[in-house]
């Protein structure tokens, strides 16, 4: 069973005890909640780390809001050179 395409909302709003249902019954990968939902787990006990996951969504809705910016491509060049 694989999750299916994007949802509704914004990924960092879903509930976390959800998200760790999901890890659990291997919907998605501990890496996957982390790094698409910011919720972090304890594999050994299926628990949100709650101190850990606030921190992190706090990280990146802040990187969200400051996206690395692309590299500016190569000038042409000119016919003149």
């Amino acid at each position: 069973v694989l999750a299916g395409p994007g949802g509704w909302g914004d990924p960092l709003e879903r509930d976390p005890e959800l998200v760790c249902a999901d890890a659990r019954n291997e919907k998605i990968t501990i890496d996957y909640a982390q790094r698409e939902y910011g919720v972090v787990l304890d594999e050994q006990t299926w628990t949100v780390d709650w101190q850990a996951t606030e921190g992190l969504r706090e990280t990146l809705r802040q990187e969200s809001k400051h996206p690395a910016q692309a590299k500016p491509p190569a000038p042409l060049a000119s016919a003149d050179a």
